[in-house]
């Protein structure tokens, strides 16, 4: 009686095996003898809650993957949304069956079901605000003692390197906006001298793509943390009042909204931003597509003669130093003047 639902199924098969040889040899007068157990009922019931409670959540599950998709339009966002909140999700059972040694029941499945919402909310607020933001500024500059940099990690090198005798050291910095802000952030005005040699920001990015995700996740965090912390808190405080019921079935749907809720709050502003940091998407997936406007080049009959490579190539920004006069006809003595001329496109 204490077998489970797969044992107790392969012993159903040995009896009804058993049985289907006995009416065949047995006299008319006995045969057609059938047999019936309550552990056959159980063991079917189990069997059909979770046949169709892991098919409904795979069901579930590639509803997250595609919700991420259309919000993020990224691909590896998407895997790593839902790969998070499957962890939800089995955190959630573990607090079920481990932590209150509940037995699985329909409130329980339905739990699993039901409550992905709690589970991918969060953890769509970080991704999405991680994927919008925009790097609006790359460079690299030397490392010096007398500045004051960002993080307790580079001030240390620069001490350690000028201690030591060797010389200052690299540092890139990026400047992280919303797509939406009206006025981008400008580059400190306070900092050391930029690098000889400058490379392009395309450049820039992708030689540095670890420092890349920190930034994007570290913008997530401040943006979207405290709203995402807040939430959390709220749906806590509610459900907290189904606790002392006298129903035992709302006492186990408030206990679930909080075990839920503290799981999507720790994933979603500890693990979640962690892993975006190592294996994030370090810009937009989608950008040829997006710099890809089939209305500019169709209206240009030149436009059959680029290369698919120039028509979806990332917007620069050029700089035209123009003189004021000619360099004949500057007077001895008198600097030089010129024009400097940015244009972006």
């Amino acid at each position: 009686m204490t077998a489970g639902a797969g044992e107790a199924l392969e012993l159903k098969a040995k009896w009804d095996k058993h049985l289907s040889a006995f009416n065949e040899e047995a006299p008319a007068s006995v045969a057609g003898a059938w047999q019936t157990a309550r552990i056959w009922v159980r063991a079917e019931a189990e069997r059909v809650i979770v046949t169709s409670t892991l098919l409904t959540l795979g069901i579930a599950l590639l509803c997250v993957f595609m919700g991420v998709m259309v919000f993020t339009r990224s691909f590896r966002l998407a895997i790593i949304v839902m790969s998070t909140v499957t962890m939800i999700i089995v955190g959630l059972l573990f607090f079920m069956v481990v932590v209150m040694a509940w037995k699985i029941g329909a409130v329980e499945v339905l739990s699993l079901i039901m409550f992905i919402g709690f589970a991918v909310d969060y953890c769509l607020h970080i991704a999405h605000k991680f994927q919008s933001c925009s790097i609006h500024d790359v460079f690299e500059e030397l490392d010096d003692v007398s500045t004051s940099p960002p993080s307790g990690l580079g001030r240390a090198a620069s001490f350690a390197g000028a201690a030591f005798g060797r010389p200052a050291q690299r540092r890139v910095t990026m400047i992280v906006a919303d797509t939406t802000a009206p006025k981008l952030p400008s580059r400190p005005t306070a900092m050391p001298a930029v690098c000889k040699e400058p490379k392009s920001e395309t450049e820039m990015r992708k030689a540095n793509k670890g420092e890349e995700r920190f930034e994007r996740a570290k913008f997530a965090l401040e943006k979207i943390g405290p709203s995402v912390l807040g939430s959390g808190l709220t749906t806590l405080g509610s459900a907290a009042f189904l606790l002392p019921c006298s129903l035992h079935v709302f006492y186990r749907i408030g206990a679930v909204v909080c075990g839920i809720t503290v799981y999507a709050e720790f994933f979603a502003l500890l693990f979640l931003p962690a892993l975006l940091m190592i294996i994030g998407p370090a810009g937009h997936d989608f950008q040829s597509c997006l710099h890809f406007r089939f209305d500019d080049w169709i209206a240009d009959p030149l436009a059959s003669s680029i290369s698919a490579e120039a028509r979806i190539a990332p917007k620069g920004v050029y700089v035209l130093n123009a003189p004021v006069r000619g360099m004949a006809q500057v007077a001895p003595g008198e600097l030089a003047s010129r024009t400097k001329i940015m244009a972006q496109g």
